[in-house]
């Protein structure tokens, strides 16, 4: 394998093992976001955009190069099949095409596998942030619960004061009708002793 195979393949497994990182269910969303939007990451995202887009375009010229020598050693492979040429030729072009369709098999899983990694740190992001919008909203529903029984318990100590006013409402017009009664009672006896008294010296007057 040549030195830009070794290094695609090097990607290759790299890939792998981020993807298998980025799937354990121990690291929860809102840690790999922490991680990802930390100062240092901020501060390298320009070059980690820039080294994507290199990395991308040297997949793809891989990927064209390991189509081309495909084609080549396919075609010469039929055109030598025709001829008479020896096993050992025919083996060493069998050899290279075998290579050439495993790099291509490289280059087309790590460019994929490139994509993926994206892909998943997108979706990673996006669900912490989710996860954390959800939070928040429990936590204003909680405190509007707690505001809604404050709310409640006051509703219901003011009906009660209501209540209470009234029955002490009540009863000072009882307590005033009452007198008003007791008042007039007296009165009336009092009229009634004044009636009584003036009755004999009627009576002493008419004799």
């Amino acid at each position: 394998m040549s030195f830009q195979w070794t290094v695609v393949a090097s990607v290759l497994y790299t890939e792998i093992a981020i993807i298998v990182l980025l799937l354990l269910p121990m690291i929860s969303a809102k840690r790999w976001k922490m991680v990802l939007q930390c100062n240092w990451f901020q501060s390298t995202s320009a070059y980690v955009k820039s080294g994507y887009n290199i990395l991308v375009l040297l997949l793809i010229i891989c990927l064209f190069d390991s189509v081309r020598e495909m084609n080549k050693y396919s075609s010469s492979t039929k055109a030598d099949s025709s001829m008479s040429n020896p096993v050992s030729a025919l083996e060493h072009i069998y050899m290279k095409l075998f290579r050439a369709q495993r790099n291509f098999y490289i280059a087309s899983f790590t460019l994929l596998l490139w994509f993926v990694i994206r892909r998943l740190v997108t979706l990673i992001v996006a669900q912490a942030s989710s996860t954390e919008e959800l939070e928040s909203l429990d936590n204003a529903n909680s405190e509007l619960k707690k505001k809604n029984e404050n709310l409640t318990g006051s509703v219901t100590k003011l009906n009660q004061q209501l209540l209470d006013f009234n029955e002490h409402s009540m009863a000072g017009e009882q307590e005033s009708r009452l007198l008003e009664l007791q008042t007039a009672y007296n009165d009336l006896k009092m009229q009634l002793q004044q009636t009584e008294q003036a009755s004999p010296v009627y009576g002493e007057v008419e004799l």
